[in-house]
């Protein structure tokens, strides 16, 4: 895991403490998404800095446990999607959970702006914080998954959790464990696979959730229901202004095919 210490301010080179209690996570595994890291790096970095935290970035599946990988390859062969990456995700907060007492993961698609808010701030360290997806009727992800909760654990979950920004404390920790990740390998199968493993975690677990609203988390799609919108390759001039003016944390997700190129417009405008 990549560390990039950095400061923000005399506050922050006070209370060295305080600034090494919280630590940002970015997960770029694969070269797409190395590469999409390189655009959205800088937002995350100077947001980070701004904050007091700590930057962690995991950029390869070398630097979780060998037995873990090596029970999450001989699994995978009924998996939509590469398993990996997105166990990474679920184990770099186990991880960094060890040494920070809390800690925030943003996928790499996520740019942040100005105006964003300190998320520790936003939310109880007693709470796993995060946009409820579900409030979103059109979107598809959360109802795919809440089926599944329901067929694979009997599971009626009572939200749903977009995994691209969560906030997580040390007192959650073993939510994200290699035991409880092996133990529950199957739920790492479908198409949206940390998503599920993570909210049925948290709702078996009872854990309290602090809903962030959608400014948080602001996936840019305004018509889900639209198949064409997924091959656009730049969002129109009335849709771009919107996502600048709503979203603090700006989440371009694979629901975009060429959301490179989505990306690098929003930077550019935002």
């Amino acid at each position: 895991m990549n560390t990039d210490r950095t400061a923000a301010g005399s506050k922050l080179l006070q209370d060295q403490t305080a600034a090494e209690s919280r630590a940002v996570i970015v997960v770029s595994i694969g070269e797409r998404h190395q590469s999409i890291y390189s655009q959205t790096r800088r937002s995350i970095e100077e947001y980070t800095r701004r904050i007091g935290a700590v930057l962690l970035n995991v950029d390869s599946v070398g630097v979780l446990p060998t037995e873990l990988v090596q029970v999450v390859c001989t699994r995978s062969y009924a998996s939509k999607r590469e398993p990996l990456p997105y166990v990474a995700k679920c184990w770099a907060i186990y991880d960094a959970l060890g040494s920070f007492e809390r800690v925030a993961l943003l996928d790499s698609t996520c740019v942040v702006q100005n105006q964003c808010a300190d998320l520790f701030e936003l939310v109880s360290p007693r709470s796993v914080g995060g946009w409820n997806e579900s409030t979103m009727t059109d979107f598809k992800s959360w109802k795919i998954d809440m089926r599944l909760a329901k067929e694979k654990r009997a599971l009626d979950l009572p939200l749903y959790l977009n995994t691209g920004v969560l906030v997580v404390s040390r007192c959650h920790r073993e939510l994200f464990s290699p035991g409880k990740i092996i133990s529950n390998l199957d739920l790492f199968h479908g198409p949206y696979a940390d998503q599920l493993f993570i909210n049925i975690m948290l709702a078996q677990s009872h854990t309290p959730v602090c809903e962030l609203s959608r400014a948080y988390n602001y996936v840019p799609v305004f018509n889900h229901n639209d198949e064409s919108q997924r091959k656009l390759t730049l969002l129109d001039t009335t849709h771009l202004e919107i996502v600048c003016r709503e979203g603090n944390i700006v989440h371009v997700t694979g629901y975009y095919e060429q959301r490179e190129s989505i990306l690098a417009q929003v930077i550019r405008a935002c």
